[in-house]
Protein backbone atom coordinates (compact mmCIF):
# COMPACT_ATOMS: atom_id res chain seq x y z
CA UNK A 1 0.00 0.00 0.00
CA UNK A 2 2.57 2.59 1.26
CA UNK A 3 5.46 0.89 -1.39
CA UNK A 4 7.89 0.37 0.97
CA UNK A 5 7.63 -3.54 0.19
CA UNK A 6 6.04 -4.37 3.33
CA UNK A 7 3.93 -7.89 2.51
CA UNK A 8 5.60 -9.31 0.16
CA UNK A 9 6.21 -12.39 1.92
CA UNK A 10 9.57 -11.94 3.40
CA UNK A 11 10.80 -12.36 6.85
CA UNK A 12 11.21 -8.31 7.58
CA UNK A 13 8.10 -6.99 5.67
CA UNK A 14 6.01 -10.48 6.06
CA UNK A 15 2.72 -8.74 7.90
CA UNK A 16 2.43 -5.73 5.31
CA UNK A 17 0.17 -2.45 5.59
CA UNK A 18 -2.61 -1.67 7.83
CA UNK A 19 -5.98 -1.28 5.68
CA UNK A 20 -6.43 2.27 4.98
CA UNK A 21 -8.95 3.67 7.99
CA UNK A 22 -8.04 1.32 10.43
CA UNK A 23 -5.30 1.44 13.08
CA UNK A 24 -3.65 -1.30 15.20
CA UNK A 25 -5.72 -3.28 17.25
CA UNK A 26 -8.95 -2.46 15.09
CA UNK A 27 -10.00 -5.81 14.86
CA UNK A 28 -12.36 -6.75 17.95
CA UNK A 29 -13.06 -3.18 19.16
CA UNK A 30 -13.80 -0.81 15.94
CA UNK A 31 -14.65 -3.62 13.66
CA UNK A 32 -16.42 -7.00 15.00
CA UNK A 33 -16.25 -10.34 13.33
CA UNK A 34 -19.65 -10.05 12.46
CA UNK A 35 -19.02 -6.33 10.39
CA UNK A 36 -15.79 -7.67 8.96
CA UNK A 37 -18.29 -8.76 5.34
CA UNK A 38 -19.26 -5.27 5.54
CA UNK A 39 -16.20 -3.46 5.89
CA UNK A 40 -14.10 -5.44 3.40
CA UNK A 41 -17.22 -5.14 0.67
CA UNK A 42 -17.00 -1.19 1.60
CA UNK A 43 -12.99 -1.76 1.22
CA UNK A 44 -13.43 -3.15 -2.12
CA UNK A 45 -15.62 -0.86 -3.55
CA UNK A 46 -14.50 2.47 -2.60
CA UNK A 47 -10.64 1.70 -2.37
CA UNK A 48 -9.66 -1.31 -4.23
CA UNK A 49 -8.26 -1.12 -7.95
CA UNK A 50 -7.09 2.96 -7.50
CA UNK A 51 -3.33 3.77 -7.39
CA UNK A 52 -0.89 3.57 -3.90
CA UNK A 53 0.25 6.52 -3.57
CA UNK A 54 3.82 5.78 -4.90
CA UNK A 55 1.55 4.88 -8.13
CA UNK A 56 -0.61 8.42 -7.35
CA UNK A 57 2.97 9.94 -7.93
CA UNK A 58 3.32 8.45 -11.46
CA UNK A 59 0.06 9.02 -13.04
CA UNK A 60 0.51 12.95 -11.64
CA UNK A 61 4.54 12.79 -13.41
CA UNK A 62 2.45 11.60 -16.45
CA UNK A 63 4.82 8.43 -16.72
CA UNK A 64 2.24 5.91 -16.75
CA UNK A 65 -1.59 6.04 -16.46
CA UNK A 66 -4.12 3.96 -13.99
CA UNK A 67 -5.03 1.84 -16.64
CA UNK A 68 -1.74 0.88 -17.05
CA UNK A 69 -0.89 -0.04 -13.43
CA UNK A 70 -4.16 -1.85 -13.12
CA UNK A 71 -3.08 -4.28 -16.24
CA UNK A 72 0.18 -4.38 -14.06
CA UNK A 73 -1.83 -5.15 -10.74
CA UNK A 74 -0.35 -2.19 -9.32
CA UNK A 75 -2.99 -0.75 -7.92
CA UNK A 76 -4.62 -0.79 -4.57
CA UNK A 77 -5.84 -4.93 -4.45
CA UNK A 78 -9.05 -6.68 -3.90
CA UNK A 79 -9.35 -7.79 0.21
CA UNK A 80 -11.39 -11.42 -0.03
CA UNK A 81 -14.47 -11.84 2.00
CA UNK A 82 -14.35 -13.83 4.93
CA UNK A 83 -15.90 -17.16 5.02
CA UNK A 84 -16.08 -17.69 9.51
CA UNK A 85 -14.59 -14.26 10.97
CA UNK A 86 -12.56 -15.47 14.29
CA UNK A 87 -12.89 -12.93 17.36
CA UNK A 88 -10.69 -13.39 20.49
CA UNK A 89 -12.35 -14.80 23.44
CA UNK A 90 -12.88 -12.69 26.27
CA UNK A 91 -11.64 -13.71 29.96
CA UNK A 92 -13.88 -15.07 32.46
CA UNK A 93 -12.75 -15.51 36.04
CA UNK A 94 -13.48 -14.55 39.49
CA UNK A 95 -11.14 -15.18 42.18
CA UNK A 96 -11.78 -15.23 45.86
CA UNK A 97 -9.89 -15.16 49.01
CA UNK A 98 -10.42 -15.83 52.25
CA UNK A 99 -7.81 -15.53 55.52
CA UNK A 100 -8.67 -14.90 58.98
CA UNK A 101 -5.45 -12.14 60.99
CA UNK A 102 -4.83 -12.78 64.50
CA UNK A 103 -2.65 -10.72 66.45
CA UNK A 104 -0.49 -12.05 69.50
CA UNK A 105 0.88 -9.39 71.31
CA UNK A 106 1.46 -6.26 70.61
CA UNK A 107 3.82 -6.54 67.24
CA UNK A 108 3.12 -10.21 65.74
CA UNK A 109 0.44 -11.13 63.56
CA UNK A 110 -0.28 -14.42 61.92
CA UNK A 111 -2.49 -14.73 58.84
CA UNK A 112 -3.80 -18.57 57.60
CA UNK A 113 -5.26 -17.76 54.19
CA UNK A 114 -7.04 -19.40 50.70
CA UNK A 115 -7.41 -18.29 47.43
CA UNK A 116 -9.20 -19.86 44.51
CA UNK A 117 -8.05 -18.23 41.33
CA UNK A 118 -10.67 -19.19 38.60
CA UNK A 119 -12.61 -20.25 41.27
CA UNK A 120 -15.96 -21.29 39.17
CA UNK A 121 -13.41 -23.06 37.06
CA UNK A 122 -14.27 -21.69 33.69
CA UNK A 123 -12.79 -22.28 30.08
CA UNK A 124 -10.71 -19.74 28.44
CA UNK A 125 -9.67 -19.31 25.17
CA UNK A 126 -6.98 -16.85 23.11
CA UNK A 127 -4.00 -15.86 26.01
CA UNK A 128 -2.50 -13.04 25.84
CA UNK A 129 0.58 -14.83 24.14
CA UNK A 130 -1.71 -16.08 21.53
CA UNK A 131 -3.83 -13.82 19.47
CA UNK A 132 -4.82 -13.27 15.76
CA UNK A 133 -2.94 -12.32 13.34
CA UNK A 134 -3.44 -10.36 11.22
CA UNK A 135 -3.31 -12.09 7.86
CA UNK A 136 -6.90 -12.46 5.87
CA UNK A 137 -5.85 -15.95 4.32
CA UNK A 138 -3.59 -17.78 6.54
CA UNK A 139 -5.61 -20.51 7.89
CA UNK A 140 -6.30 -21.49 11.61
CA UNK A 141 -5.14 -18.59 13.94
CA UNK A 142 -6.02 -16.18 11.84
CA UNK A 143 -9.21 -13.51 11.56
CA UNK A 144 -10.61 -15.56 8.45
CA UNK A 145 -10.77 -18.53 6.96
CA UNK A 146 -10.44 -20.29 10.96
CA UNK A 147 -13.47 -22.58 11.86
CA UNK A 148 -15.01 -22.71 15.16
CA UNK A 149 -13.11 -25.96 15.61
CA UNK A 150 -9.85 -24.23 15.83
CA UNK A 151 -10.88 -21.71 18.15
CA UNK A 152 -11.06 -24.54 20.77
CA UNK A 153 -7.46 -25.46 19.65
CA UNK A 154 -6.56 -22.09 21.64
CA UNK A 155 -7.66 -22.85 25.11
CA UNK A 156 -5.75 -21.46 27.61
CA UNK A 157 -4.22 -23.96 30.27
CA UNK A 158 -1.45 -24.60 33.21
CA UNK A 159 1.56 -23.27 32.40
CA UNK A 160 4.75 -23.03 34.94
CA UNK A 161 5.30 -19.92 37.43
CA UNK A 162 2.58 -18.63 39.42
CA UNK A 163 0.47 -16.19 37.16
CA UNK A 164 -1.67 -18.50 35.02
CA UNK A 165 -3.87 -15.60 33.40
CA UNK A 166 -7.21 -17.57 33.25
CA UNK A 167 -5.74 -21.36 33.53
CA UNK A 168 -8.41 -23.27 35.25
CA UNK A 169 -9.09 -23.18 39.35
CA UNK A 170 -6.02 -22.76 40.97
CA UNK A 171 -6.24 -23.03 44.97
CA UNK A 172 -3.24 -21.20 46.81
CA UNK A 173 -2.77 -21.72 50.77
CA UNK A 174 -0.95 -19.43 52.34
CA UNK A 175 0.53 -18.40 55.68
CA UNK A 176 1.40 -14.74 56.39
CA UNK A 177 3.68 -13.25 59.40
CA UNK A 178 4.13 -9.92 60.40
CA UNK A 179 6.40 -9.01 63.06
Amino acid sequence: MTGDGSGDGSIIYGTGDLVPGTNIGAYGRNIKPGDLAKFISNFNSTQAGKPTPAGQVLIDNGLMTLSQLQSLGAVIPTLDMPTDPQGLGWLKTFDLKFSYPRKIGETFQIEPSVSFFNAFNNANFDGPNNALNGFLNSGPGSVNDSTKQDHGNFRIAPGSGTYDLGAPRVIEFGLKLTF
